[in-house]
């Protein structure tokens, strides 16, 4: 019995972990999304 609870608590933390390291990910591709759509917006209002 231990050894499958440290199995399952070992599973519970690598999909946690993997999940955090998701939202970051696209945390960060919205971050450059919208850093680039106002590049862009502000490089359509200097011409």
């Amino acid at each position: 019995m231990g050894r499958y609870q440290i199995d399952f608590k070992q599973k519970q933390a690598n999909a946690k972990y993997k999940s955090s390291q998701q939202t970051q990910a696209t945390k960060a591709e919205k971050v450059a999304a919208i850093k680039s759509a106002l590049l862009s917006q502000a490089k359509k209002q200097d011409k």
